[in-house]
């Protein structure tokens, strides 16, 4: 069994697929944890794609744990593109476990996708974020540590994919639901962990 604090730097990090094409600026950044009600760690994935005929993709799960009474984390995936026969997705998958007392729910769920001066442009952006509630310190296994691994990198691949947007929805949306799925398994086995969740997702073309 081993803590989320353990592994939940690298999961953040190494989530993100490599970069097919150059930008501007591309990055995501998670931060984790949370203290004295503090409202936890956010998810932000920004994507900026600025060359032509490029495929410019970055998808990040990411785990945080709330000890404190607030629940205030940020999901946000935003994509943006300026450029002529492109295709930019950016990808934000949170769960969030609240450890604490969880009396004040304030997490934010965006994905922004914007096209500006683009022709033939292909931009997506998705996001999704769960809140689980079992109110006690959580230890995940190491079996679903590598069942989040597998989907991780599945989710990886999939943002990079050229198939039709709204079957990458339909398909990153089940992935998100294998692994909250996978980490409620782990919480059931010693009681019920409780959640609620809200998601959104938006593409744009030129």
């Amino acid at each position: 069994m081993r803590r989320w604090t353990a592994v939940t730097t690298a999961w953040l990090l190494l989530a993100v697929g490599p970069v097919v094409a150059t930008a501007t600026a591309a990055h995501a950044d998670g931060t984790y944890g949370g203290a004295g009600g503090s409202g936890g760690g956010d998810n932000i994935v920004s994507v900026d794609n600025r060359t032509d005929g490029s495929l410019l993709a970055r998808s990040n799960p990411a785990g945080a744990v709330d000890d404190g009474a607030t629940v205030a984390n940020q999901n946000i995936a935003y994509a943006h593109a300026t450029c002529t026969g492109c295709r930019t997705v950016a990808v934000a998958v949170q769960i969030v476990i609240v450890e604490g007392s969880g009396t004040d729910f304030r997490p934010t769920n965006a994905a922004v996708a914007v096209n500006e001066n683009c022709n033939s442009c292909q931009t997506f952006a998705f996001a999704r974020q769960f809140v689980l509630t079992p109110h006690r310190r959580v230890q995940l296994s190491d079996q679903t540590w590598r069942k989040l691994a597998q989907l991780r990198q599945q989710m990886a691949t999939e943002s990079q994919s050229l198939e039709p947007f709204a079957q990458m929805d339909a398909n990153l949306e089940s992935l998100s639901q294998q692994m909250v799925a996978a980490v409620q398994a782990d919480l059931q086995r010693s009681g019920d962990p409780g959640g609620e969740q809200g998601d959104h997702k938006v593409d744009e073309r030129d």
